[in-house]
């Protein structure tokens, strides 16, 4: 039975959990998907593809957005909100 080419081996599997990992911690630091994408050597449609097929990973990277945010205006202030992708 020929395999199909869209599931990832469970050896490639475990690698794309340690990116996702990694774009993670970047991310928390700094969310610009851009750079943090270049951090884990993936480009922005990568990181957009795992967003769309990977609920959880789309709540991780919302979650250290948000969290960004608050840490930035720790004092309390919305200061001149942008969004910071």
């Amino acid at each position: 039975m020929p395999k199909d080419k869209k599931s990832p081996c469970p050896n490639q599997e475990i690698q794309i959990a340690e990116l996702k990992d990694r774009f993670i911690f970047y991310y928390e630091q700094l969310p610009v998907q851009k750079l943090a994408a270049g951090f884990i050597g993936r480009d922005e449609d990568t990181i957009i593809k795992w967003r769309t097929s990977d609920p959880d990973f789309a709540d991780r990277v919302a979650k250290a957005r948000s969290e960004w945010w608050m840490r930035q205006n720790s004092d309390g202030r919305l200061v001149g909100a942008t969004t910071v992708w």
